[in-house]
């Protein structure tokens, strides 16, 4: 909170373009990592229309960045799309590559317009790792785990997950575990393993305050419910629905 109110305090005040760019960039990414989209929704309004005048193109992409990830988070997948294929047709740097390619990636699979073979994930997942970056590497994996269970391939979806948990726990991000876990939990449930996704549900809460108003979280919390309502509890059943 110290960090976005410095930087709140920097974009006000300055009457340098590059570094209100850069000051604005922070505040909608630390305020979508904070899931106050609607401060990140403000500042965003306020940065992207200065980026023509920023020639940096890594500075550029970091606000346009930001851009795509706040929107992707609020499920506004068409304008996230949008700012990930602007920074990718950039000669982005490795890093700015991976990131864009993961927000690219889950965007076109929730519009529904990924490949049907799973080249483009696949290559997403092997850049990112190739310089190391373990937490948007995997969630490129989650995408692609999605996809293979959409596809009926839930058994290939589970090993997918399953074989790279190690490498998630070792990031100790909460809110990738957590979503790792919760799909884990989420397609061990519609498998008929009731114990293994008991587990992974049980896992994802754990994570606690850290994963508070995550989606990962209400489906842990679903997974629960629905194994209590099959197992005939009805009390906990219900304690969970509420």
């Amino acid at each position: 909170k110290l960090a976005i109110a410095q930087a709140k305090t920097l974009f006000s005040e300055t009457k340098d373009v590059e570094l209100k760019y850069r000051a604005g960039s922070l505040v909608a990414n630390l305020s979508a990592i904070q899931r106050d989209f609607s401060t990140g929704l403000r500042y965003l309004e306020k940065t992207l229309p200065l980026r023509g005048k920023i020639k940096d193109k890594n500075i550029r992409h970091d606000g346009i960045g930001a851009a795509a990830m706040l929107y992707n988070e609020i499920g506004q997948h068409k304008i996230s799309l949008k700012y990930a294929n602007e920074m990718l047709v950039d000669a982005p740097s490795p890093r700015i590559q991976c990131a864009g390619g993961h927000v690219q990636a889950e965007s076109r699979f929730r519009l529904g317009m990924l490949d049907k073979d799973s080249t483009l994930l696949q290559r997403y997942i092997d850049q990112c790792s190739s310089i190391s970056e373990r937490i948007p590497a995997n969630l490129v994996r989650a995408t692609l785990a999605r996809k293979m269970a959409q596809e009926k391939d839930v058994a290939g979806a589970i090993a997918l997950l399953t074989k790279a948990l190690p490498e998630v726990e070792s990031t100790k991000y909460p809110r990738l575990i957590a979503e790792i876990r919760s799909i884990l939990a989420e397609l061990k449930l519609g498998q008929g393993d009731s114990k293994g996704a008991q587990a992974e549900a049980e896992a994802t809460i754990a994570l606690g305050d850290a994963i508070a108003s995550t989606q990962a979280l209400v489906t842990a919390y679903r997974v629960r419910y629905e194994i209590a309502a099959q197992q005939m509890r009805p009390v906990e059943a219900l304690s969970l629905y509420k």
